[in-house]
């Protein structure tokens, strides 16, 4: 009886484990966004959704990020990261080609290799077409604040484990009080 609650605990406990524990990301991922955009109300998911800032796009450094975008008015356009937010497409800023009327459509595609918090933005209207671009450490990196994502589920797995085999110690010494008492 006493080792097959054992054995129950140690099931649930790993069950629980194979919920909370994510694994790891081997590779980079493949990510597709569609941007339309109007040099008067910004930057959108759809042609119907378009505002300024335009949205917040999250990928991971070394991803792959496809940009499929699609002009909503007649004037010219085109999408760069401006990573020294100087409103300029400087050289070492990734960017599109051009792109310039309804339903124009220019597809890029580009690797982040900064993690950051970016804005995006059109050259020609570098106020009016803005957006956040989040590149966020890989997985197995040091995010912001320093801690890396596997050490807190480690932390987090051994809080579970330790009630866990503490629930099992107390329930077996209740057991036997029980069973000396009769």
């Amino acid at each position: 009886m006493r080792g097959e609650t054992v054995l129950g605990l140690f099931v649930v406990a790993a069950a629980v484990m194979s919920l909370v524990v994510a694994p790891p990301r081997a590779s980079a991922a493949d990510w597709s966004f569609t941007l339309y955009g109007d040099a008067a109300d910004g930057w959108g998911p759809t042609s119907d959704n378009i505002t300024n800032p335009g949205p917040r796009l999250v990928v991971f450094l070394g991803d792959v990020v496809n940009l499929t975008l699609i002009g909503n008015d007649s004037a010219l356009h085109n999408w760069f990261i401006d990573y020294d937010n100087d409103t300029i497409d400087d050289p070492e800023e990734p960017d599109s080609d051009d792109f310039q009327g309804v339903g124009d459509t220019v597809t890029f595609t580009f690797v982040p290799d900064r993690a950051g918090t970016w804005t995006y933005r059109c050259r020609i209207h570098p106020t009016t077409m803005t957006g956040l671009l989040v590149v966020r450490g890989t997985p197995t990196d040091g995010g912001p604040s320093g801690f890396r994502i596997d050490l807190i589920q480690a932390i987090l797995l051994a809080t579970i484990a330790f009630v866990l085999l503490f629930a099992a110690g107390y329930h077996l010494r209740a057991v036997r009080a029980h069973r000396r008492s009769k």
